[in-house]
């Protein structure tokens, strides 16, 4: 039986591939594209899935969400979707909840892409972004995609304005969490094979400016950083294509390759 996600991964690369003179060019407008196919397709499996279910799924309580760089709109060639299904615990029953989740993750999984999914409570969100520092900082960025988006969103900025009464609070654990990936990936420019997502500057990091900048804390710069996160994005972009799956890593095999679709 087809699915509304079927191939999307070769979709995906198939609209992703450099300029005929093997230069990869307008990255950004690439990730518009392949985030908007996405949410499309996402939401088309939405509508199958509740058809498909053997009960009637209510109109609220029930709801499809996007965090992750699906939510930030930088979804990659071979990028993974982060995936909450949310709902209300008086709308559906622990049964029917995990019959429309499996009508939603296997399709996916059968894609061929990789799927961060979750299913949680509006008070289960709370729980876990509370006490548990990168989930925190993916709820930052969250997209409603189908169902009770009024749920998703209320819970969004509930989170939100948690974070912001906690921030003082979480700011050492923030900051520690940027030094153990110091520790532990180096600096980007410094690195022979580096992961341009955990590595100090790299794509990881702007998450936390954006972490920041929502707790009121701090402002988020723009301009030349602007211009350093796009190009940090155009490289993991090229190393996905290079690669053929989704990795932060630029290994030595990928470099010559990543270099000559960024034109250098």
């Amino acid at each position: 039986m087809t699915s509304a996600v079927d191939g999307l991964k070769q979709r995906f690369m198939a609209m992703s591939q450099p300029d005929d003179d093997g230069v990869y060019r307008n990255g950004a407008a690439k990730r518009k594209a392949r985030t908007e196919l996405a949410l499309t397709c996402l939401t088309q499996l939405w509508d199958e899935a509740c058809k498909g279910v053997g009960f009637d799924m209510p109109s609220s309580g029930i709801g499809l969400a996007a965090v992750g760089s699906l939510a930030r709109g930088q979804v990659g060639p071979s990028s993974d979707l982060d995936l909450v299904l949310m709902y209300d615990s008086h709308a559906l029953n622990d049964r029917q909840i995990n019959e429309l989740a499996n009508k939603l993750w296997y399709p996916l999984w059968d894609s061929g892409l990789d799927l961060d999914h979750s299913v949680r409570t509006r008070q289960q969100c709370e729980a876990v972004t509370d006490s548990d520092l990168p989930a925190a900082m993916g709820w930052l960025d969250v997209r409603p995609v189908a169902g009770d988006k009024a749920l998703i969103e209320t819970t969004a900025t509930s989170i939100l304005d948690r974070w912001r009464k906690a921030a003082r609070k979480r700011l050492p654990e923030l900051l520690d969490s940027a030094t153990s990936r110091l520790n532990e990936f180096g600096r980007l420019q410094y690195i022979n094979q580096p992961d341009i997502k955990e590595a100090r500057g790299g794509l990881r990091d702007s998450v936390l400016v954006s972490a920041l900048a929502a707790s009121w804390l701090a402002d988020r710069p723009h301009g030349v950083y602007d211009e350093a996160v796009e190009r940090l994005l155009d490289v993991r972009d090229c190393i996905h294509l290079v690669a053929g799956k989704d990795t932060n890593l630029l290994l030595v095999p990928y470099q010559a390759k990543v270099a000559t679709m960024l034109g250098l």
